[in-house]
């Protein structure tokens, strides 16, 4: 028998579409000395509800349809969070958030 573990992890839900969904990546593990031009760290990431300082990592993604989620919802990313988050997404061509 086969033992499969499973692991939860933070992740930013993004709706781009009524019935489209982006995943993002979020880690606790930041930046060295370089920045990653792709990562974004959350400066509000405690009243997202994260545990810990953390980072998005706008370069590991996954699309879902809307009715394939079925997670829990932990936190929201505060309004400040959001503009820059979208600001670096947009200088780097990665997507339109609006």
């Amino acid at each position: 028998m086969q033992i499969i573990q499973i692991r939860v992890r933070n992740a930013l839900f993004l709706i781009i579409a009524p019935d489209k969904i982006l995943v993002l990546k979020i880690t606790t593990h930041g930046h060295s000395d370089k920045p990653k031009p792709y990562e974004f760290e959350i400066a509000k990431w405690e009243d997202a509800g994260l545990p810990a300082q953390s980072y998005i990592q706008c370069d590991k993604y996954i699309s879902l349809e809307d009715k394939m989620f079925t997670g829990k919802k932990y936190g929201k990313l505060k309004a400040c969070d959001i503009i820059l988050l979208q600001q670096m997404m947009k200088f780097h061509s990665l997507m339109l958030l609006d």
